[in-house]
C-alpha cells in the first residue's frame, strides 16, 4: 500500500500601504441667493488613515491645511489617535465651490494628503432681479405690483 500525502497552503493577503480616507469626501452647502446665511450644519469631514485594512493613528497640523480661499475658515478637532473632524465654520459669499487639503502624518511617517471639496448651491423661491429689487412697488390691496423706472411711449 502506499502513502498519500496532504497538505494545504493559506494564502493572507498583506498590504502595507497606507491609505486616507475622508467621509464624507465632499459636500453641498445651501445658501441664500446672494451667497449669504451658508447652512453648514454637514459641512464636515471625517479623516481617518489605514495600513492596509487595520486603522492607524494619525498626526494633522492645523497650520499645514491649505484652503482654495484664504477667507473660508475651518475647525480641526482631534476625535481620537485615529480620526480627526474638519468642520468648514465660515465661508465669503463670492465663492461658489472649493477644497481644503490636509495633510496627514500617519505610521512610520508616511506623509498622506486629502482633498475635502465643497460646492454652493444657491436656493432662492423667487428670481434673483426681483430679491434684488430696490423696493418700488405699488400696493394694490394686498399685493404689491413692481414698478419698474422705465418710461416707453412716443412722443
Amino acid at each position: 500500500m502506499g502513502t498519500v500525502a496532504k497538505s494545504s497552503i493559506t494564502l493572507v493577503s498583506i498590504s502595507d500601504a497606507y491609505s486616507l480616507s475622508l467621509t464624507p469626501n465632499s459636500c453641498v452647502i445651501k445658501a441664500d441667493f446672494d451667497g449669504s446665511n451658508p447652512k453648514l450644519e454637514h459641512a464636515y469631514t471625517i479623516i481617518s488613515a489605514y495600513c492596509g485594512d487595520e486603522k492607524t493613528p494619525i498626526e494633522i497640523d492645523s497650520s499645514t491645511i491649505i484652503k482654495s480661499n484664504d477667507n473660508i475658515e475651518c475647525q480641526l478637532i482631534k476625535v481620537d489617535s485615529y480620526r480627526y473632524r474638519l468642520s468648514i465654520i465660515s465661508l465669503p459669499v463670492d465663492i461658489l465651490q472649493g477644497y481644503i487639503e490636509i495633510p496627514v502624518l500617519s505610521g512610520v511617517s508616511a506623509g498622506l494628503t486629502g482633498r475635502f471639496t465643497f460646492s454652493i448651491v444657491r436656493e432662492s423661491t423667487m428670481l434673483d432681479w426681483i430679491q434684488d429689487w430696490e423696493n418700488n412697488k405699488t400696493t394694490i390691496g394686498s399685493s404689491y405690483v413692481i414698478t419698474p423706472k422705465i418710461f416707453v411711449g412716443k412722443k
